[in-house]
């Protein structure tokens, strides 16, 4: 009998499988690492469905899993998994997933999610594309996965099958190069302030950049959103700053350097 991992939006979809069910409710723990499973395992869901079954995978030292993708995370496409522990985000290696596109899937996603994931993909492609370790071909899959994604944001998302196909080709982009600053400036707004991971990403994406001096234009990005909080600009920068991603773009930057990005952005 396959695992299936599945999230409160995919349920419905999920139980109309057989197999055994494990539903979850956010982003994969230290907790997830003790997880097993000894059959098939399949993914129904974005990117914190899909590396907890990558996870569990790599913890049953099986290398086959099946991912049925709702975002555009890109996270089938790499081989680690991001985890949570005390604040702070780290990863591990894990095998890939097989990517496996169900279009009845897409018509019930949430506007906002759609949103947040497709900021996401957009900033791991131009990350890895402003990486000291850009390749020929991480630019490659870089340059078609902006071109997609960009063209889905400013067209209101038409095709979230091909927003998905842009946000693996951003997922193959980093697993080459990894992500650098904006994607080491979100993980704190996230951990201290509760903002959704896509959302710390886009909120801050055009200011760094801006600063990385990348000319990039989406109109339809973002606009000001009320976040109903006051953030701790110093905080969120010394933290950004213990990520050593930080430094991995073509442009040094320092902690100064972050708070003038986070309070352009916020």
């Amino acid at each position: 009998m396959p695992l299936i991992v599945y999230s409160r939006s995919t349920e419905d979809f999920a139980k109309n499988m057989d197999g055994d069910f494990l539903k979850i409710s956010g982003p994969p723990t230290k907790e997830t690492l003790k997880f097993t499973a000894y059959d098939e395992i399949i993914a129904i869901g974005g990117g914190s469905v899909i590396d907890t079954a990558k996870i569990i995978a790599r913890n049953s030292k099986r290398k086959k899993v099946i991912a049925i993708p709702t975002t555009a995370s890109g996270a089938a496409k790499t081989s680690h998994a991001a985890y949570w522990q005390g604040g702070r985000k780290y990863s591990i290696e894990t095998p890939r997933a097989e990517v496996r596109i169900d279009t009845r899937l897409l018509k019930t996603l949430p506007d906002n999610v759609i949103r947040s994931t497709s900021y996401d993909a957009l900033s791991q492609a131009l990350e890895s594309y402003w990486s000291k370790k850009a390749t020929f071909v991480s630019r490659i899959f870089a340059r078609r996965a902006i071109g997609i994604i960009i063209d889905q944001i400013e067209n209101n998302y038409p095709n979230i099958e091909k927003l998905i196909k842009g946000g693996n080709l951003s997922g193959r982009a980093i697993e080459i190069t990894g992500t650098n600053i904006t994607h080491a400036i979100s993980y704190p707004m996230t951990a201290f302030f509760n903002i959704p991971h896509g959302l710390a990403v886009g909120l801050v994406l055009l200011a760094v950049a801006k600063y990385i001096e990348c000319k990039i234009t989406v109109s339809m990005l973002l606009y000001k959103i009320n976040l109903n909080k006051k953030l701790d600009i110093e905080l969120i920068a010394n933290e950004a700053m213990t990520y050593p991603q930080i430094h991995n773009a073509k442009k040094d930057i320092t902690k100064e350097q972050v708070m003038n990005i986070l309070e352009e952005s916020l």
